[in-house]
């Protein structure tokens, strides 16, 4: 099993956070080719399609989830409004960051005007700039065919990290003994603010802010 980190434990759970974004095209996106290059892009970055397990009180990832790129067609309907809240809200894809569950979706929505992909990952395997970097890597995996040679070397070279060993700390052998003397006097919620406590509650979600950028061909 691939333990996760400290950190990564703090997102685990039915309502943990996920990054989440919709990318609006004004064409229609060929479905095939990113569903290819999904699958392609996923074997780079092998975290994102294992599934999550409790072994010793710890959650690693292990066993492989089912993942392929979901798809519906509304070529009936308009594109969504970007300042429309209620529309937006239709392109999301739930996630739950549970054992068992898939901790990546990817969605096409087709319209007559264009696409829209939404694209959710679990907050305990990537945060912002991990999830741009998975993103750009699809990206340039579906277009890898129309990449000069050194860009298509570069973009084959390089490989992300997935150590989460990384993310824990060094001890030297005098600090693992302080902690060791310290372990039992060590208040958890006053020292690291981590403590358990009921369901949160986040208000209605129209309430919170959301920012639209547009991103030049």
């Amino acid at each position: 099993m691939f333990a996760l980190s400290p950190v990564d434990q703090v997102f685990i759970g039915e309502d943990s956070y996920s990054i989440e974004f919709a990318f609006f095209y004004g064409s229609k996106l060929d479905v095939k080719k990113l569903e290819s290059s999904l699958k392609k892009a996923l074997q780079k970055f092998w975290p994102l399609h294992k599934t999550l397990k409790l072994q010793n009180g710890i959650y690693g990832l292990d066993g492989d989830a089912e993942i392929g790129l979901e798809f519906e067609n509304i070529t009936q309907g308009r594109m969504p409004s970007f300042t429309d809240f209620e529309e937006l809200c239709r392109l999301k894809l739930p996630i739950k960051s549970i054992a068992d569950q898939a901790l990546i979706r990817a969605k096409v929505f087709e319209y007559k005007e264009g696409s829209v992909l939404t694209l959710n990952i679990s907050h305990s395997l990537v945060d912002g700039y991990s999830y741009f970097l998975f993103a750009s890597d699809w990206a340039l995996t579906a277009k890898s065919s129309f990449l000069d040679p050194k860009s298509l070397i570069k973009h084959r070279m390089i490989k992300p990290v997935h150590d989460r060993q990384l993310l824990i700390p060094e001890l030297d052998e005098k600090a693992k003994e302080k902690t060791r003397e310290k372990s039992e006097e060590i208040n958890v919620e006053e020292k690291v603010g981590l403590h358990c406590g009921d369901k949160r509650s986040f208000g209605y979600m129209k309430e919170n802010p959301f920012e639209v950028i547009e991103i030049k061909k």
